[in-house]
């Protein structure tokens, strides 16, 4: 077990099937509820898009040549004559190197053997042989599709800083050859947009542990390209062709940590929130939620307030809670331990499946309830459980088409 973990650490095949399938079975789980979840899928796209705010790449312009670079990747062609450029991106470390994506690919290559199985049973002739290869072939392609969509939703966004770093460099350096503007833009689309190989090993090896850390590499990587942004605006201050550059920095990354907080507060204004009205929203509504920017939806026609939580959207949520927390009318106490579980929770926090399993066991919902009823026959009280691990640890679009559903028939 000791070698095991050591060589989760050091991002190495463990040796060890056991581990390995553990590994494997929640890379799958993870991967259902990331890459096979249109919610998730929307999110990451919506999200990705504040990298480029925060590093003021403003020239949206570029967005279509990132379309039709994103078009070919997907459709594994070269109608619009940009898959030699997508191939120079990947090869200079720009694109395809993306946190959430590489530690899933990790865990699900370390956990192949697990499914060892379905190439035996494929191997089986005749009919049962022929529907096993057509679910196994239908079930990759996909699978494969939705990974791209996954990828193009990070690199799409990488494209467009990479052509905004890369046309500010050319005019703030008009000596510089293309050669030396695309590597140093290069460089600095790696150290200021979330970039896989670059997260620290000890980061990897947590996103792997089972029992904690859902998604340990992209914090990770918010918190090292914010203190990288830092780092370059500084840089370029020093030098009198690339203060421009800082300026638009500094102006990106006040509009990105003070968007959903400003709008936060204006609708909250408009809506004629008071003080006591934001607390009780925090402290009764959901506990993911309570240190989050709400945007004030407005009131139904009973007067109750609904609202949106913003940090859906936000990738530097995880900078934001804590500030919120300290900000808010509770005890310094209260503020300091909220700021401190809403900083350390993404890095320290139950896993999906392991969340899953504790909740089972105390026979109590994060979001509130119970597992089980506890008084019920051990036949329901099983179905139950079955019922919620499957909700819990199955793929992402299962649950809206429950919705879904529940929506069509008038449930509420």
């Amino acid at each position: 077990i000791t070698r095991s973990l050591t060589n989760l650490i050091t991002n190495k095949s463990t040796g060890n099937s056991m581990v390995n399938s553990i590994i494997g079975v929640n890379g799958l789980i993870k991967y259902g509820k990331t890459v096979l979840s249109p919610t998730t899928q929307v999110r990451n796209f919506a999200s990705a898009g504040l990298f480029t705010v925060a590093n003021g790449h403003f020239d949206y312009s570029h967005m279509r040549k990132a379309m039709a670079t994103m078009n070919d990747y997907i459709k594994d062609g070269d109608k619009n004559g940009y898959r030699s450029y997508y191939k120079h991106l990947v090869e200079m470390g720009v694109l395809y190197d993306t946190p959430n994506a590489g530690i899933l690919q990790e865990m699900l290559e370390a956990g192949d053997a697990t499914f060892q199985w379905l190439d035996d049973a494929s191997a089986i002739g005749g009919r049962t042989g022929d529907v096993i290869n057509a679910t196994k072939g239908a079930g990759k392609a996909v699978s494969n599709m939705a990974q791209k969509f996954y990828r193009a939703g990070d690199d799409f966004w990488k494209i467009v800083g990479f052509e905004n770093e890369k046309a500010n460099l050319a005019a703030a350096k008009p000596q510089w050859s293309n050669e030396q503007v695309e590597a140093e833009a290069a460089r600095r689309i790696r150290a200021t947009y979330p970039t896989y190989s670059l997260t620290g090993a000890a980061f990897k090896a947590l996103s792997k542990f089972p029992l904690m850390g859902t998604f340990v590499s992209f914090p990770a990587e918010v918190i090292r390209t914010n203190i990288n942004i830092v780092r370059q605006i500084q840089s370029d201050l020093a030098d009198p062709d690339l203060r421009p550059l800082a300026r638009k920095r500094i102006i990106g990354m006040l509009v990105a940590h003070s968007w959903a907080a400003a709008a936060a507060t204006l609708s909250a204004a408009a809506a004629g929130l008071t003080g006591d009205e934001e607390e009780a929203i925090r402290k009764l509504g959901s506990p993911w939620s309570e240190n989050s920017s709400l945007l004030v939806w407005g009131r139904d026609e009973d007067g109750n307030i609904q609202t949106v939580d913003m940090s859906f959207i936000d990738p530097y949520n995880l900078l934001h809670k804590p500030f919120i927390a300290m900000l808010r009318d509770q005890p310094v106490e209260d503020a300091l331990m909220g700021s401190l579980i809403d900083f350390v929770s993404p890095f320290l926090g139950a896993d999906i499946a392991a969340g899953a399993i504790f909740e089972v066991l105390a026979n109590d919902k994060i979001r509130g309830g119970q597992v089980y009823n506890s008084d019920a026959p051990a036949d329901e009280v099983m179905v139950e459980i079955a019922g919620h691990l499957s909700k819990a640890m199955g793929p992402g679009f299962i649950n809206p088409i429950h919705k879904t559903i529940k929506a069509i028939g008038g449930q509420r």
